[in-house]
């Protein structure tokens, strides 16, 4: 480590010995960092400036912001050749990083330890007091992934899905990394599968919106299972497993899905989410009437949601995602005046005072296209769309291109079928929806 020399900078301590030649096996540390692809120094270094950065921000130490990491630090810790710890803000920052005790890091890693093992052996009171008090993994490093993957549902509008679907595996990895290889209070490990929970609830929404609904479905189920073994709440794992129902046409299932998604959430956001999946499914499944009711229950939820406490967080429930659900199900009841007036209401050509979703305007602009379209307006429709044809391949989910699907559809069905105004929008979209997206790999 080298940046600072007072006492509490990175580097060696005063008392560190010299490594040793032919180390023992591979440490924990090492473990991870191959876990995570970090075993390049520059890759390595960038990671512990900004763990450092965060934690001098969270800690309110600015001092910390200032520690570095040599390469020959680096060396030596990926080679596990350390007798003794380095100073102890490095050692806060690795943790910070990992989730696990400096000795813990440094140690030989072991497989197969988890919170059940050590339960084996305990057979009086002071051992299991022991045990339940015992824990190489920090509080600090517990809330830290859990403010990571919060920051990661609140880019969830903002940045390409590719690369937000990225980041959230390398978060995964290190969640799951902390529920398998430390020792875990029981309150500890319950947050960890909440947090588990709902990273993998994110992951399964992002795979399916990048097309990928079979892993979507692995992952949202994965989530029940995790949210549920928490004690925590189920609605967003419902509400991907209702979205993925959805956009394979199984309409009766996905309202019968974001239903019992609904059964389990208490007043908030998801609550409103959920009643809107169900009208909007139910109104696609040729339910009028449970559409209608749905929809009465999402707009009372919303009403009762604190005004002003809306991210783009894919659990929150901005006006743009609600004014989607109002124009779907005025569509899919056969009110195509009135999705005109909520897509006019949205006006999703201002954004004043906050960022918003470019996928979730889109498909407003794609909706009003289609309500033109249904009053006989193809001039309507050509202009609303036209902004939408415009959208960068990183943000063309499968969302946006299920619902410029459903408008070629309308378009060819339509009595504007055989115009040149018609096949030439219609030859627009085709090019829109067989532009390639950005895959992982491409992503680096």
């Amino acid at each position: 480590m080298t940046s600072r020399r007072s006492p509490g900078a990175g580097g060696h301590s005063p008392s560190e010995l010299r490594s040793e030649p032919g180390s023992s096996a591979p440490t924990l540390l090492r473990a991870l960092v191959i876990e995570r692809h970090w075993q390049k120094f520059t890759t390595f270094e960038r990671q512990f400036l900004r763990a450092a950065r965060e934690l001098a921000d969270q800690a309110g130490e600015p001092e910390l912001a200032k520690v570095t990491v040599s390469s020959r630090q680096f060396e030596r810790w990926y080679a596990g050749n350390v007798k003794t710890e380095p100073y102890p803000d490095a050692c806060r920052i690795l943790e910070f990083m990992f989730g696990h005790p400096v000795a813990r890091l440094l140690a030989p890693a072991r497989p197969g330890a988890g919170v059940v093992s050590g339960l084996l052996g305990s057979e009086d009171a002071a051992s299991l007091t022991q045990w339940l008090t015992a824990s190489s993994v920090g509080d600090e490093a517990v809330a830290g992934v859990d403010r990571a993957v919060c920051r990661l549902a609140d880019a969830h509008g903002l940045a390409a899905p590719v690369l937000v679907l990225a980041e959230a595996r390398q978060v995964q990895a290190g969640v799951q990394a902390m529920l398998r290889g430390g020792r875990l209070r029981h309150r500890q490990a319950r947050e960890l599968l909440r947090i588990d929970g709902s990273l993998l609830a994110h992951v399964g929404l992002l795979l399916s919106d990048l097309g990928d609904d079979a892993a979507g479905e692995e992952y949202a189920n994965a989530a029940l299972l995790y949210l549920g073994e928490a004690g925590a709440a189920e609605p967003p794992a419902w509400y991907v497993l209702a979205k993925i129902a959805r956009w394979r046409h199984q309409y009766a299932r996905a309202a019968d899905l974001a239903a019992r998604g609904l059964e389990h959430a208490g007043p908030g956001p998801m609550a409103v989410q959920l009643a809107c999946y169900e009208a909007n499914a139910s109104a696609l499944a040729g339910d009028p009437a449970r559409a209608r009711a749905a929809m009465g229950r999402a707009e009372d939820a919303a009403a009762a949601l604190p005004p002003g406490d809306m991210t783009l967080s894919p659990w929150s429930f901005p006006a743009e995602r609600m004014a989607m659900f109002r124009l779907s199900v005025a569509l899919g009841t056969g009110d195509p005046g009135g999705a005109l007036a909520v897509a006019a209401a949205a006006d999703p050509g201002l954004a004043p005072g906050r960022p918003r979703n470019p996928a979730a305007l889109a498909q407003i602009r794609i909706g009003a296209a289609i309500a033109h379209l249904a009053t006989g307006d193809l001039d309507g429709a050509a202009e609303q769309v036209a902004p939408v044809l415009e959208l960068p391949p990183e943000f063309r989910i499968a969302t946006v291109t299920g619902w410029l699907a459903g408008l070629d559809g309308r378009l060819a069905a339509s009595r504007h079928a055989t115009s040149p105004a018609a096949a030439g929008l219609r030859q627009q979209i085709r090019q829109f929806t067989t532009t390639p997206e950005p895959t992982e790999s491409e992503q680096g």
